[in-house]
């Protein structure tokens, strides 16, 4: 991260088996690790409000999730987990972030309309936060951003046949996006299909720079502030 001019990055622990790994970068990279605490979509793992809330109190801890949906696996038996209990470990998310008034991060694959109705149900635009990993188009950029949302987009927006997730970096306003790895996945063009790390996300926002037309520089203050004003951290 350093050596690419990373300031700081928040670690994502999609299980409680990653909390203590990701809390303990917290404690031993102060203001250049920061924490965010929940359970995937796919993970077979159910954790009540008041858990959640337990575990995302610490002031390390800025966001709630990674949460979500993801309907990509249904065709997977052995990974497979119930649309309707992913959308009630989903809820348990939303008001625990209620609670704790912090934004959520948001997994969504295969999932969108869903996700967004369950985030409209549980009041979940009370807090926003981001979707992480952002791939879907412009009108369902439009239906996030409605709801009190920002997305975030991984080298997915280098590749070349990502037409896609390029239209809707171009169109996002410039307080509403940040740049993330997804690691150890989607890393960046010139390094795709290698292990992704946190210190790539200089080479997103240098792809992004070529979509939006800017200078990296520019990508870096708006994505940098963007990511202060969400999860209420300086650095």
């Amino acid at each position: 991260m350093q050596e690419c001019g990373v300031a700081a990055a928040l670690a994502v622990a999609t299980s409680t088996a990653e909390f203590e790994t990701v809390l303990q970068l917290t404690r031993d990279f102060p203001n250049e690790f920061f924490a965010a605490c929940g359970v995937h979509p796919n993970t077979d793992e159910s954790l009540t409000t008041a858990e959640l809330v337990t575990i995302c109190t610490p002031p390390a801890v800025l966001a709630v999730g990674e949460t979500g949906l993801d309907y990509y696996r249904h065709q997977d038996e052995e990974v497979k987990i119930a649309t309707d209990i992913q959308q009630q470990r989903f809820a348990a998310h939303i008001e625990a972030a209620r609670l704790l008034n912090k934004p959520l991060i948001i997994h969504t694959r295969d999932s969108l309309a869903d996700t967004l109705a369950v985030l409209r149900e549980c009041n979940g635009a009370e807090v926003g936060g981001v979707f992480h990993c952002y791939v879907s188009d412009v009108a369902g950029l439009r239906s996030i951003l409605d709801l009190n949302f920002h997305v975030s987009f991984t080298g997915i927006a280098s590749f070349k046949n990502a037409t896609v997730v390029q239209q809707a970096a171009a169109f996002v306003p410039a307080d509403r996006y940040m740049v993330e790895t997804d690691s150890p996945y989607l890393a960046p063009v010139p390094f795709r299909g290698k292990t992704n790390t946190p210190g790539y996300v200089r080479y997103v926002a240098q792809a992004l720079a070529k979509i939006r037309n800017c200078s990296e520089e520019q990508i870096a203050k708006e994505t940098t502030k963007t990511f202060c004003n969400l999860f209420k951290v300086t650095f």
